[in-house]
């Protein structure tokens, strides 16, 4: 057999090894994960901002007994919006939680509804991360503001310096590690479910 002959053989058994499709069952090994990942992620973020809503308040009350604020208004503003920004979240998280129950319930029975359910769900699990470019630079403004409202009588540049470093190095900290997740989990797992489905429409 020719070299020629024998390049073309490797090169068609590469082809046809690169589109294989994935049986059902590895399909679905690798769906289960993802779905569970979501539901988690949801789960955990419903309890956090549940518990803030309920724990802030009672913190804030007792605080301002303590040691009244140098500008009550501002601080009873600050409240509130913390409030109103987290009790947001608290109710879209239980929207998207439904939602994601729905997507669980949604028949997964053959290669092609495994890859349908698996990308739909890491399209939302997308959308739900990319959330962060507006929610982080909101929570960074609210804690800022809430330190300034807090701040002791004579705190000098140092102290507000000292918070305000330690402000943004962790919400700097929360968007590398969701940022990381987007790009090494998320985008490849979409990327593959919506290569079996091309693949599916083209066999």
């Amino acid at each position: 057999m020719k070299f020629e002959e024998l390049e073309n053989l490797w090169a068609g058994q590469n082809v046809a090894s690169a589109a294989r499709l994935p049986d059902f069952a590895e399909s679905q090994r690798k769906m289960l994960p993802e779905l569970n990942r979501r539901g988690r992620f949801l789960t955990y973020s419903l309890g956090g901002l549940g518990l803030f809503l309920v724990i802030y308040p009672l913190l804030s009350a007792a605080n301002f007994r303590a040691r009244t604020p140098e500008h009550p208004t501002l601080f009873w503003l600050s409240v509130a919006a913390h409030m109103g920004f987290f009790a947001t979240l608290f109710f879209w998280a239980i929207r998207q939680r439904e939602r994601h129950r729905e997507l669980r319930r949604q028949s997964a029975g053959s290669l092609r509804e495994v890859a349908e359910v698996s990308q739909r769900n890491a399209e939302a699990e997308m959308r739900e991360y990319r959330m962060n470019v507006f929610v982080v630079p909101i929570m960074v403004g609210m804690t800022l503001l809430s330190i300034f409202v807090n701040q002791p009588a004579g705190a000098g540049a140092a102290w507000l310096a000292l918070r305000l470093s330690i402000t943004l190095g962790f919400y700097g900290l929360v968007a590398g590690i969701f940022t990381l997740h987007y790009l090494a989990n998320l985008k490849p797992a979409h990327a593959r479910w919506s290569e079996i489905l091309r693949q599916l429409e083209t066999t």
